[in-house]
C-alpha cells in the first residue's frame, strides 16, 4: 500500500506595506514561488495575508490561485485606507468544510482608528485518503503593553476553540505571538505535540534581521499523535523576505485499521 502524506506550511508572511507601496511584493511571491516548487505544499496556513480596501485583488491570493489553491481569506482588520490584513487557508483541493471563528477584539486596529475589527482562526477539513484531517491557522493578538489583556483572552478563547475538536487527526498552526515557554506556561494541552524555532534558529527575528538582539519564536505548529498522522519531517526554513520564518511539516497519513 502507498504511504499517503500531508505537507503543509505554516508563515506569517509580513506583507509589508510602505506608503502605498508593496516594497516586498515581488520577493515575496518569488518566494512562494520557490516553497511551492520545492516542497509541492498540500495546504499553506499564512498570517497577515494584504487585501486591497478597493477592488478585492490580493498579490499572494492572485499568486496561489493561478496555481491552483482554493484560497479562503478571513480579513481581521485594516491596516490603512488601502489594505486589509487577515489569515489565509489555502489547500490543493477544496476543503471538506471551512469556518472562521472569532478569538477576539483587534485592539492594534482600534487605536488605528478601525472599530469593529476581530481576529480570526481559519478551521479548514479535508480528506486524504479514509483520512479526515482538521487544520487550524490560528493568530494571536500582539504582546504589546497595551495589548496584553487582549491577548490573554484570545488565547482563552483558543483554548476552548481547540477543545472543542473532536477530531484526533489535528494540526494547528500559524503565529501565536507567545515566547517559546509562554505555550506550556499557559497550559499547553497535554494531547498537543509542540514544533517551533531553537535558541539558534528562532522563528522571529525583528525585522527579519540577524544583526538585531531581538528575538523569539513566536510561530508554532501543534498536533495530536493519537490519530492517523505521524510527524515525519519538520523544518524551520528560511524567513526571508518576511521576519517570520516558514514552518514546513511533512506528515505519513496512516491508514485508520492501523491505529
Amino acid at each position: 500500500m502507498t504511504m499517503r502524506t500531508l505537507t503543509i506550511i505554516f508563515w506569517n508572511t509580513w506583507f509589508h506595506v510602505q506608503n502605498g507601496q508593496r516594497d516586498n511584493g515581488q520577493q515575496l511571491l518569488r518566494r512562494l514561488g520557490y516553497l511551492i516548487q520545492e516542497h509541492e505544499p498540500d495546504v499553506l496556513g499564512l498570517n497577515e495575508v494584504l487585501v486591497s480596501r478597493h477592488d478585492g485583488s490580493s498579490p499572494v491570493i492572485d499568486y496561489l490561485k493561478s496555481n491552483g489553491y482554493f484560497c479562503h481569506f478571513a480579513v481581521i482588520s485594516s491596516i490603512d485606507a488601502d489594505w486589509l490584513v487577515g489569515n489565509l487557508f489555502a489547500s490543493k483541493n477544496k476543503p471538506v468544510s471551512i469556518t472562521e471563528h472569532v478569538l477576539g477584539i483587534d485592539t492594534q486596529a482600534r487605536r488605528r482608528g478601525y472599530d469593529n475589527c476581530d481576529v480570526k482562526a481559519i478551521q479548514g477539513t479535508i480528506r486524504i485518503g479514509d483520512a479526515s484531517i482538521t487544520i487550524l491557522v490560528n493568530y494571536l493578538c500582539s504582546l504589546l503593553p497595551a495589548d496584553w489583556g487582549t491577548h490573554i483572552a484570545h488565547r482563552r478563547n483558543y483554548e476552548k476553540l481547540v477543545g472543542s475538536i473532536k477530531n484526533k487527526n489535528l494540526i494547528v498552526g500559524g503565529d501565536f505571538n507567545e515566547t517559546k515557554y509562554m505555550l506550556p506556561w499557559l497550559r499547553l494541552p497535554r494531547h498537543l505535540q509542540r514544533k517551533t524555532g531553537t535558541l539558534f534558529n528562532p522563528t522571529w527575528r525583528l525585522n527579519g534581521q540577524k544583526k538585531y538582539l531581538a528575538f523569539a519564536n513566536y510561530d508554532n505548529m501543534l498536533y495530536r499523535k493519537d490519530g492517523q498522522l505521524k510527524l515525519h519531517t519538520f523544518k524551520v526554513l528560511n524567513r526571508q523576505p518576511s521576519d517570520h520564518a516558514p514552518l514546513l511539516a511533512v506528515f505519513e497519513v496512516q491508514p485508520e485499521n492501523n491505529n
